[in-house]
């Protein structure tokens, strides 16, 4: 059972959240490069995150997003994780909802993530209302799908 839903504040929390990312290595170059990256601008403030725990307070699952680098009304998704005992019960939606909800209260106009052609994150984001941008090689010569949803 989800115990709570929150914004990630302190460096306790992000130690907790780099624990639970590191344990769950995607297939991306040069992944734990990104995720001590993540780590210092979760530390800085410039990355946020919202992260659910269960009753015995541990992470079952985040969302990581930014502002986007070069234009500003633009949040982007930079991670989503659900733990396999906490899939299909709406974790996700519920993380991502949130993170639609904090887009539009801090001034974002559309939020924008991207995932591996595979990847099933693709069917979720695109049932939560996000339409293909476009298909860039942005971290290999392997193409990545693009998605964005306008708030």
């Amino acid at each position: 059972m989800i115990h709570k839903i929150q914004l990630l504040t302190n460096f306790e929390e992000i130690q907790k959240l780099y624990k639970f990312i590191q344990r769950f290595p995607l297939d991306y170059p040069d992944y734990f490069q990104w995720l001590e990256k993540c780590k210092r601008e979760l530390k800085l403030g410039y990355k946020k995150a919202f992260y659910a725990t269960n009753s015995n307070e541990e992470i079952i699952g985040s969302i990581i997003f930014q502002p986007h680098k070069q234009e500003n009304k633009i949040l982007e998704l930079k991670n989503l994780r659900v733990t396999s005992s906490y899939e299909q019960q709406g974790l996700g939606s519920l993380l991502e909802f949130l993170t639609e909800l904090y887009a539009a209260e801090n001034g974002f106009k559309r939020i924008r993530g991207d995932a591996h052609p595979e990847n099933p994150v693709i069917t979720f984001m695109q049932k939560r209302g996000y339409r293909i941008e476009a298909q860039e090689s942005l971290y290999t010569a392997k193409k990545e799908i693009i998605l964005y949803k306008d708030i």
